[in-house]
């Protein structure tokens, strides 16, 4: 991934693990090295949020849809008399 020769060791100062040049001024490299790491995981961070809100969109969407279509179903349903109706109701006799 690196373009330059050099040592893989890790840097106590910074606590980054990168390739240490031999030969060349390695701050500027290594400053370019932090940027590459800090973009790296903004952008990995930008794609799982965007993952997270797809599943949650679809999920959200596939919810409406069937309780949706739960309530058309119900709508279409006949209505049950909820009161009570003369066949359930036992006439009273009166006694003579």
């Amino acid at each position: 991934m690196v373009y330059w020769e050099g040592d893989y060791t890790l840097n106590e100062e910074r606590q980054i693990k990168w390739c240490k040049p031999t030969g060349v001024n390695a701050t500027d490299l290594l400053e370019w090295t932090e940027k590459l790491i800090f973009y790296s995981r903004l952008s990995a961070l930008a794609l799982l949020s965007l993952l997270c809100v797809s599943v949650m969109a679809a999920v959200i969407y596939s919810d409406c849809k069937s309780g949706t279509l739960q309530q058309l179903n119900k709508h279409d349903e006949p209505t049950r008399l909820t009161s009570l109706s003369g066949s359930e109701v036992e006439p009273q006799q009166r006694s003579v």
